[in-house]
């Protein structure tokens, strides 16, 4: 990729190709300080698993080309690809979280439930065509039947027994969603798994849910709660309940995760660099 500059070393995988397994080999051969992701969280993350496997302090930066895009967004990297590969280039790493399973690692998020249903629905083909409305045309049918099941989870020791319709255990606060969150107190470098479950079972209920969540309410909404971990998470995964990891479809009825805090270096925007875009597009936008 031009933007990135000629003194890289270049990786495309094809679709049958294991990428954390490439991605390794190539971290073998070159020993390269950082590594650039191009494309959407799943492979940001195949990616980001590849570097941790090779526990050499290596940077993680990320070029958004995928669907959803929310780890680059909570990284404040914009979608213009020429500042995202400058970035990525030129700018400064800081320690991330990340939140680790047996086979594989996550940035962003693990759903399940109604919520894990979209992204389970949409085919990859749909999903690089139609982005975001690959979700919204496949997955709410799914969200408008709320199916309520009994999940027991353990977060850092403490056993819960609650009924939902789903689970969300999240690293990274953005939802992919225009400028939704899953939290305001979520962040990807404080130490902690945010674990929200939904209890909404019923259609109405869910609309009123979706209400608070546009307002920014849903915290304070009944059929949330909102649980911290800074340790470990079990989730017993109910029969015939969809489950995924930053996008990526996962089998299995017990899910453990272990919360991995600041050990993943990541290249994001500084805030003095947010702040400076926002006050040149302001000014763009009065200029007469």
């Amino acid at each position: 990729m031009e933007p990135l500059g000629a003194d890289g070393e270049l990786l495309e995988c094809r679709a049958d190709e294991d990428l954390r397994e490439a991605v390794a080999r190539r971290i073998a051969t070159f020993r390269p300080k950082r590594v650039v992701a191009c494309g959407g969280d799943g492979t940001v993350a195949a990616v980001a698993a590849a570097i941790v496997q090779a526990d050499a302090g290596i940077e993680l930066a990320v070029v958004p080309m995928g669907t959803a895009n929310v780890f680059a967004l909570e990284l404040g990297v914009g979608t213009e690809l020429e500042a995202a590969c400058r970035l990525a280039r030129e700018g400064q790493a800081r320690p991330h979280d990340f939140l680790r399973t047996r086979d594989g690692i996550a940035l962003c998020r693990f759903l399940i439930g109604n919520l894990s249903e979209p992204g389970r629905s949409s085919s990859p083909v749909s999903k690089r065509r139609w982005k975001l409305l690959a979700y919204l045309l496949r997955g709410l049918p799914h969200l408008f039947r709320p199916r309520g099941r009994r999940f027991r989870l353990e977060i850092d020791g403490r056993e819960i027994v609650t009924r939902a319709s789903s689970v969300i255990v999240c690293n990274a606060g953005r939802t992919g969603l225009a400028e939704a969150s899953w939290a305001p107190s979520v962040q990807a470098d404080d130490g902690l798994a945010d674990v929200l479950v939904i209890h909404s079972t019923r259609f109405r209920d869910h609309l009123r849910l979706i209400w608070s969540w546009m307002w920014g309410r849903h915290e304070r909404s009944p059929w949330v709660t909102h649980w911290t971990a800074r340790r470990r998470i079990r989730i017993h995964v109910p029969d015939r309940v969809a489950c995924s990891r930053d996008g990526e479809c996962l089998e299995g009825r017990v899910l453990d995760i272990e919360v991995v805090p600041r050990a993943l270096p990541v290249v994001a925007a500084s805030p003095a660099v947010e702040c400076g875009i926002a006050l040149d597009l302001a000014l763009q936008h009065a200029a007469p």
